[in-house]
């Protein structure tokens, strides 16, 4: 089975935030699986980005955008983090 998922995916990862880029509106999560991934202050439930911080336990959806088909879904490429969730 592949590391890689695909949007859509109900997979959920947990991990943590490495670092914010507030004023860009975007950061770096890295998962359980130990990888790394970009995503987008959008990409964040609830309008909760502004909280985020490193170290902060958060749970996600893991993306491949190098094996999306559909472009209106892209916003770059390699691996990203989606429906990011602050954890309790």
């Amino acid at each position: 089975m592949s590391d890689s998922k695909t949007i859509g995916s109900n997979d959920r990862l947990s991990g943590y935030i490495i670092r914010v880029f507030y004023d860009e509106g975007y950061g770096f999560v890295r998962g359980s699986d130990g990888r790394s991934r970009f995503f987008h202050a959008n990409d964040v439930a609830d309008g909760m980005f502004d909280l985020l911080r490193p170290k902060l336990a958060v749970s996600f959806v893991p993306v491949d955008m190098s094996v999306c088909k559909n472009p209106a879904l892209v916003k770059g490429n390699g691996l990203q983090a989606t429906l990011i969730r602050i954890e309790k």
